[in-house]
């Protein structure tokens, strides 16, 4: 019963989305996809723009740290194993073995952190492009420009006789 809700609910974000995409303009979905945020910056969302590259970029920073840390403890492991079948005491067997423990368990958070890096870069980079899709820019934007013509040919001026208010038009 779940997993038919749960294809429902998909099903109906797909259909939500595909209207979406037909009112949407494509030019910023496609910037979108390239690259996080160009969609956002193209259409004069700054703030959200910048943000998507800054998470974008961060959670990459951190998957290839880990995929980095994931390779050398993989290496130390494979050393530590050498080293375990070198060793001629009981001793040194129980610390090359409790070496190797302490690597393998450092390749596994390495190799679980760099997983949970990439979901969540796919995620960001998904909710990007939802973003792009769903919420485009408010018409403000657009009666933000006749308020700066309003501004540039408004006049104020106050005289002994009271305020006076002067627009002027040109052609």
């Amino acid at each position: 019963m779940l997993k038919r809700a749960a294809r429902m609910s998909l099903v109906m974000l797909f259909i939500v989305m595909a209207h979406f995409v037909i009112r949407a303009d494509e030019n910023r979905i496609i910037k979108s996809i390239i690259f996080p945020g160009m969609g956002q910056l193209g259409d004069d969302q700054k703030v959200r723009g910048l943000g998507y590259m800054a998470g974008e970029g961060l959670l990459l920073t951190m998957l290839f740290t880990e995929a980095s840390q994931l390779q050398s403890h993989s290496r130390e492991t494979d050393v530590l194993t050498i080293r375990y079948d070198m060793a001629v005491t009981y001793e040194g067997k129980i610390k090359q073995y409790n070496d190797w423990q302490d690597a393998y368990n450092k390749y596994s958070t390495a190799r679980r952190n760099m997983f949970i890096y990439l979901g969540g870069a796919v995620v960001f980079w998904g909710w990007n492009i939802v973003d792009a899709v769903m919420f485009p820019p408010s018409k403000s934007s657009q009666e933000s420009s006749v308020v700066k013509a309003l501004k540039n040919n408004l006049a104020f001026a106050g005289t002994p006789d009271g305020a006076k208010v002067l627009y002027t038009t040109s052609f």
